[in-house]
C-alpha cells in the first residue's frame, strides 16, 4: 500500500476559474476533462494550473458520477459565454482537510478517503464542501490530493 500523507489547515484559493458540471460513467471521467478543456480553450482561455474536480458523492449511482470540473485560467472573463460553464473571478475554500497519495490503485483511494473521514471524526469536524480531487506531477511521480472543506461547531 502507498503512504497516505495527511494535512489540516489546507486552503483552496484561485482566481479566474471556469467550472462545468457533468454526469459521467465512473470509468470515463477523462472524457469530461477533455470536453471541459476543449470548451474553454476554444473560447480563447489558457489553463493556468492543472484542472481538478469535485464530487458530492464518492460512490456513483448506477455506475454514474456527478462531478464538477474546475479549470483555472490566466485570463479574466473575456465576455464570451462558454456553453454549460460558469465563470468565477474568485474561488476560495478557506478551511480544508486533505490527504495525498501517489497511487492510482482504487484500494489506495478507498483507504485515503477512509483516512480523510477518520480525520473529520477525530477532530469533530463537519463536511462543508464536496470532495475535491487534484492531481499533480512532481519529479515524475503523480500525486493526488483529496480535500474537503470543513467547519467546526
Amino acid at each position: 500500500m502507498t503512504e497516505i500523507l495527511e494535512g489540516r489547515n489546507q486552503t483552496l484559493t484561485l482566481s479566474n476559474v471556469w467550472s462545468v458540471n457533468y454526469t459521467v460513467e465512473v470509468d470515463k471521467i477523462g472524457i469530461a476533462f477533455k470536453d471541459a478543456l476543449d470548451s474553454i480553450t476554444t473560447a480563447g482561455y489558457t489553463l493556468k494550473t492543472d484542472l481538478f474536480y469535485s464530487t458530492p458523492q464518492v460512490e456513483g449511482h448506477d455506475g454514474m458520477l456527478d462531478i464538477t470540473v474546475y479549470l483555472p485560467v490566466n485570463e479574466e472573463y473575456l465576455g464570451e459565454e462558454v456553453e454549460l460553464a460558469e465563470f468565477n473571478s474568485y474561488f476560495s475554500i478557506p478551511t480544508m482537510y486533505g490527504v495525498r497519495i501517489s497511487s492510482t490503485n482504487p484500494e489506495d483511494f478507498d483507504k485515503a478517503l477512509e483516512k480523510l473521514q477518520a480525520m473529520l471524526i477525530e477532530d469533530d469536524a463537519e463536511e462543508a464542501s464536496p470532495i475535491f480531487f487534484m492531481s499533480s506531477k512532481i519529479n515524475g511521480t503523480v500525486y493526488t490530493d483529496i480535500r474537503i472543506g470543513v467547519r467546526f461547531e
